[in-house]
């Protein structure tokens, strides 16, 4: 494919720099954009794909909001990802895709750079670079004030998590050094997710991309001097000891989704409380907990990973068709495919993955990179 023909492929590397502003009600200048985007391709195309193991995840969890919570909250979201991922996925363009992530991946690199320059070399602080005025705060995507550096991005770890798909590409056609240079990057945000997912790519890379001994030899040696560095460099002690300080216990977004979880009736264990604002329930309920909630705001109390948020939102049934769909997906991968879909699932268990801007991006970009025989996926075409 020699010319672009599907807007996707140069949107989707931009998409989460968009997600981050909020325009109205809570939803982001990214979402309109994509939903914009799916509505215009959908006309234009006429054309659906169904991936049923997505697709039935997203249903069922309208219809656990619908039927059992008698709520209308999230449905217009669920459905706008539901719409962009049966839209879009079909389009992606691998070589057009990269084209446009070497671009746009760069531009954030460079970004990264520059607050890595301000805050390892002079000892400045580096708050995110905003491109648009911030409208309001996203509940998905805090921005993160401090001296770690972001680059365009609201945390660390949202920069890490924007690089993945680049990087996998990057592995994927062996262009080693745009690996390199992106797994350096996203070491220099210290993001303790961002290294767990780089280490689940090139791992994956190593033993299903490259087949010569030797050269799984060179890039172990190359990566034994990259945490050589990372042990002994004093000008990375910030990244060290942020990584090695990352705390476990108690953290909402890894361990106490789980205590919430448990302090629940059985009804709710079994369909969750339903889809809503998270952080007035938790305060309700505030007295039967173990941890102290401190002066946390009610925003950053209904904070908690994907697997935790989808047990108490969701319930155990949430969580059942999640698994459900993760392990029909790996069934229908192959080879290096199947490391991405491991990373997305570990990220579950430190991220805010909810049907979120952060899922259409991660399941636009695998379902678009399964393109085989192997992996069906029904193509629906609507006639004029």
């Amino acid at each position: 494919m020699k010319n672009l023909k599907y807007s996707i492929n140069w949107f989707l590397p931009i998409f989460i720099v968009f997600a981050q502003y909020n325009i109205v009600l809570n939803y982001s200048l990214g979402i309109i954009l994509i939903f914009i985007l799916s509505i215009i391709d959908l006309i234009k195309y006429k054309t659906i794909s169904i991936n049923k193991e997505v697709v039935t995840l997203i249903v069922v969890f309208i219809l656990i909001q619908l039927i059992f919570h008698k709520s209308s909250i999230g449905i217009p979201s669920f459905l706008i990802v539901l719409l962009s991922i049966i839209v879009l996925s079909d389009k992606i363009d691998e070589a057009q895709l990269y084209k446009y992530f070497k671009i746009f991946g760069t531009i954030a690199m460079l970004g990264m750079l520059y607050h890595s320059l301000r805050f390892y070399v002079f000892g400045l602080e580096s708050n995110p670079i905003q491109i648009f005025p911030r409208f309001g705060d996203n509940p998905d995507l805090n921005w993160y004030e401090g001296s770690r550096p972001t680059s365009f991005f609201s945390e660390p770890q949202a920069y890490a998590s924007y690089m993945m798909p680049f990087l996998f590409l990057s592995l994927r056609k062996r262009e080693v050094i745009w690996a390199i240079t992106i797994t350096m990057s996203v070491f220099l945000s210290t993001s303790s997710l961002g290294i767990l997912m780089m280490l689940i790519l090139w791992f994956g890379y190593v033993f299903f991309e490259v087949k010569k001994i030797k050269t799984r030899i060179s890039i172990f040696s190359v990566l034994s001097v990259f945490t050589l560095l990372l042990i002994y460099s004093s000008t990375f002690e910030f990244s060290r000891n942020k990584i090695l300080e990352t705390a476990f216990i108690g953290n909402p977004r890894i361990s106490r989704g789980f205590e919430v979880y448990s302090v629940l009736n059985p009804k709710q264990m079994l369909i969750g409380v339903g889809y809503g604002d998270l952080g007035n329930f938790v305060y309700t309920i505030k007295e039967n907990f173990i941890w102290g909630i401190g002066n946390e705001s009610r925003a950053s109390l209904g904070y908690f990973t994907g697997i935790s948020g989808i047990m108490i939102q969701f319930g155990l049934l949430g969580l059942i068709i999640l698994i459900t769909m993760f392990y029909k997906l790996w069934k229908k991968s192959k080879g290096f495919n199947r490391n991405f879909l491991f990373m997305i699932f570990a990220c579950f268990f430190f991220q805010n993955l909810i049907l979120n801007p952060y899922f259409i991006y991660f399941f636009i970009f695998f379902l678009g990179i399964n393109k085989s025989s192997d992996f069906p996926i029904k193509k629906i075409r609507f006639k004029t």
